[in-house]
């Protein structure tokens, strides 16, 4: 055990290896844990939190948006953030200043890093490029045919709607496997058939 004391407090702090349950336990505030390091590597942090169900496992003691920040070139402008807070889970782009802050999602294909959605500041939400110029969802096409729009699936997971832009810049609307299926409008009073 190495405990650190001050004036008011002769443990106000310590760094202890719990050999019975081999943890590190790190401790302020007397004997609260804030910070434990288990055999296998796991860690917890928030007090006295003793279990840990993954690798990295955070217990704040109560809802906020952000409980995990992470902080790019300084401690005032743009933020990531991870929260729970009323039975939902929450992601964050924040700014501690006057900043616009969006969220991007990207994944690697073959290696190869590519933006694949963007949330603007605003709310704006852009499928496929970080281009987001018309309406609240943009959807920007990798090619000019049925497999680049949208789909909508029935419960069978048969393609009972399609949504694209052709290379003539044609809005084009799909209703069943190839265009065959009909597309009703106000639930059956207006009947588009090919």
């Amino acid at each position: 055990v190495i405990q650190f004391a001050d004036n008011a407090s002769n443990r106000d702090g310590q760094i202890m290896y719990d050999h019975g349950n081999r943890k590190f336990m790190f401790r302020s505030a007397g004997n609260v844990n804030r910070f434990q390091i288990f055999s296998n590597g796991d860690i917890t942090i928030g007090d006295n939190h003793n279990t840990a169900t993954q690798k990295v496992d955070i217990l704040n003691g109560a809802d906020e948006d952000n409980i995990v920040i992470v902080r790019g070139a300084d401690a005032t402008s743009e933020y990531a953030a991870v929260g729970v807070n009323g039975g939902n889970a929450i992601i964050t782009g924040g700014s501690g200043g006057s900043n616009n802050t969006g969220i991007i999602f990207r994944t690697a294909a073959s290696g190869s890093e590519a933006e694949r959605l963007r949330i603007t500041s605003t709310g704006r939400t852009s499928v496929g490029s970080n281009n987001q110029s018309y309406g609240r969802l943009q959807v920007n096409q990798t090619s000019d045919d049925d497999e680049a729009g949208i789909a909508v699936l029935n419960s069978g997971a048969s393609r009972s709607l399609r949504i694209y832009c052709d290379s003539s810049n044609n809005a084009v609307f799909n209703s069943g496997n190839g265009g065959t299926g009909q597309i009703n409008f106000n639930e059956g009073k207006v009947i588009l058939t090919s």
